[in-house]
């Protein structure tokens, strides 16, 4: 050790010796390599290493909470069922019947529908229909008819054929003498109406209108095998 090195701690190493024989200091060689200043030639040394705990699940820090949004739960789909598709109602328009009788006008005040449903009939072009609208009035040996005219009207839309009586007039009768024991209640028909023999149609049926105090009474007429004419 130099000189020079010597001179610079003389007073603190006499202060050590002092404190040392007074028991106010003790000797430590740690301590004083702690207390003293290392020297520029002196190596460093190397700081104590501090020893690695491993962490357990008691010392190991709880994750610090996040704020985390729950994911909505998605709700099930609606179940679908197929149905069939409702029929089309149709047009207003359009009239719609099962029978072809609901085709035909309501009756108007004071009137009456009548209706005939023919049975199938053979050789249906040689037949007719004779309409006899009427009454029943009391009678004797005279002749009674009542006069009326048969109106044929066509249903729009339709095509049908019905028929109307708008009115009677009658009973005209003969004026002859007649026993009293003549009398009786008969039914007298509506005549000279044109139009009361009709063509035979099994698949519609015959629609009258007549007023309420006439009645609807009807025949069939057959026509007999065509006969060829003689020429002259």
């Amino acid at each position: 050790m130099s000189h020079a090195f010597r001179n610079r701690h003389t007073p603190a190493v006499a202060l050590c010796a002092a404190l040392l024989s007074a028991g106010l200091l003790s000797y430590s060689p740690f301590s004083l390599a702690q207390t003293s200043a290392p020297t520029s030639n002196s190596p460093t040394a190397p700081a104590p290493e501090t020893p690695t705990v491993a962490a357990t699940p008691e010392t190991q820090a709880p994750a610090p909470a996040t704020d985390v949004q729950a994911a909505p739960t998605q709700e099930p789909a609606a179940a679908t069922h197929t149905t069939e598709a409702a029929p089309k109602a149709p047009p207003e328009n359009v009239i719609t019947v099962n029978d072809p009788v609901d085709a035909f006008p309501a009756p108007e005040p004071g009137f009456v529908r009548h209706v005939i449903h023919l049975p199938v009939g053979n050789y249906e072009n040689d037949l007719k229909v004779e309409l006899l609208p009427g009454k029943v009035v009391e009678t004797d040996c005279n002749t009674r008819q009542f006069i009326g005219q048969l109106e044929e009207k066509t249903l729009e839309g339709w095509g049908y054929t019905y028929y109307v009586l708008p009115s009677i007039e009658g009973p005209i009768s003969t004026m002859m003498a007649c026993p009293e024991d003549s009398k009786k209640m008969q039914f007298v028909p509506v005549t000279g109406s044109a139009g009361s023999l009709l063509y035979y149609n099994s698949r519609l049926p015959v629609v009258v209108y007549l007023p309420e105090e006439v009645e609807l009474r009807w025949r069939t007429w057959v026509a007999t095998p065509v006969v060829s004419a003689d020429s002259q």
